[in-house]
């Protein structure tokens, strides 16, 4: 090794110049590291760059989407939206949970949330937590616990959620829980009778009843059966249209106790609305006929009175003429006749689509009669009879075709 200083040649380990004292290891090292040559670092490519970041967000995406799958489909999360959706009486999520087949006519979504949401009342559950979750059979159903408090109460409730585990995966990798609490078992009722009016038509809960669910075999000379093969058991609205025209709307509520159910045509049956209408028409046809009866009128002088359409009038003219004809014949002179208040007392159909109602019909009324000294006196009262109305129907009004039971005699006591 030679001296940087003084050039004389040293021994290879001697750390100082022999010669002049000058330190070699400094030269010695500085010498080494002018020989020491650094590889330079070569830049990372923009397209490794990109293939990197990409990966690792495919990593990450792919990590998240798991999670979030994993919580959305575990029981917990299941049991919860189910939980939520009946606090929400949510029509649409609860129907999910129906498994329905068959004809589903009158069992679709719509008519479910349409029934859901007439029929639903605000729930009592202000809050509720999931607690604990158990499983049974190998894992191929759970138990999903949960505390919940209502209002105006303080103390806590506990109740369960049950599920089960289906074949298919959801999503193809995660498991498929069902909450198999709810049942169509329970909501359904199979092959609904329902007994109308012979040639009357049926609404059910806003669908019209097609004729193929028509039962020839159950029918009766006064009834047509309907068999509809699936109905909710919830309240719903029916509406017979008889063939005269008149609309029936009941409230049914199916059940698996109560299949059959019949409209039945009677003064129950009428409205308030209906009754006033027919009630009234009655006490005017009423009051024209015992009128023109006093005067001795010929029907053809008041049949314009009835006259509606193809109407036939020949029975109420048979009876008009025989009031006349008893009358004349009565002891006692009827000279006035005034309705006061006419009820109905009962309604049936006849075989030509005709209302016959029994009305109890109360009048006060004046007659002349001759006492036993040959002498005309006049007698006024009150009474009432039982009469009958045949009426057609057409297009919200009544006409009268027919009367019965006239009542031809009144007292002077």
């Amino acid at each position: 090794m030679f001296c940087g200083e003084c050039g004389a040649q040293n021994k290879k380990e001697d750390t100082f110049c022999s010669e002049c004292g000058a330190p070699l290891v400094q030269e010695e090292k500085q010498e080494n590291a002018t020989n020491v040559t650094k590889k330079p670092r070569q830049p990372m490519s923009k397209k490794n760059k990109i293939i990197i970041i990409v990966v690792l967000a495919v990593v990450i995406l792919l990590g998240v989407g798991y999670k979030i799958g994993s919580d959305a489909t575990n029981p917990k999360a299941v049991a919860k939206e189910y939980i939520q959706a009946v606090i929400d009486q949510d029509g649409n999520k609860l129907y999910q949970y129906l498994e329905l087949e068959g004809d589903k006519t009158f069992v679709s979504k719509k008519i479910f949330t349409d029934l859901l949401g007439g029929n639903k009342s605000e729930s009592n559950i202000v809050n509720y937590t999931i607690t604990d979750v158990t499983y049974g059979d190998g894992k191929l159903s759970a138990i999903v616990n949960f505390k919940y408090t209502t209002k105006g109460s303080s103390s806590e409730r506990t109740d369960s959620v049950h599920l089960t585990k289906q074949k298919d995966k959801k999503f193809l990798i995660f498991d498929n829980w069902e909450v198999s609490d709810i049942s169509a078992e329970n909501m359904v009722v199979e092959d609904y009778t329902i007994e109308v009016p012979k040639g009357a038509t049926l609404t059910y809960a806003g669908i019209a009843v097609d004729k193929k669910y028509l039962d020839s075999e159950q029918a009766t000379s006064a009834y047509d059966v309907y068999v509809l093969p699936q109905v909710f058991t919830t309240a719903t609205t029916l509406k017979a249209t008889l063939a005269n025209g008149l609309e029936l709307e009941e409230q049914v509520t199916p059940s698996s106790y109560y299949k059959i159910y019949t409209v039945s045509f009677d003064e129950d049956s009428l409205s308030e609305a209906t009754k006033e209408k027919i009630t009234g028409k009655a006490k005017e046809a009423l009051t024209t006929i015992y009128t023109n009866a006093i005067s001795k009128k010929q029907f053809s002088d008041i049949k314009s009175n009835f006259e509606h359409g193809d109407l036939d009038l020949s029975k109420l003219e048979t009876s008009y003429n025989t009031l006349v004809s008893d009358l004349g014949e009565s002891s006692n002179t009827l000279t006035s006749i005034e309705f006061t208040e006419i009820s109905i007392y009962d309604v049936t159909l006849n075989d030509n689509s005709e209302f016959e109602v029994e009305l109890k019909a109360s009048y006060d009324y004046t007659v002349n009669y001759t006492n036993w000294s040959d002498e005309v006196e006049t007698h006024s009262d009150s009474d009432y009879s039982y009469i009958t109305v045949v009426l057609a129907y057409d297009q919200g009004e009544y006409y009268l075709t027919d009367v019965e039971d006239l009542d031809s005699y009144f007292s002077r006591y």
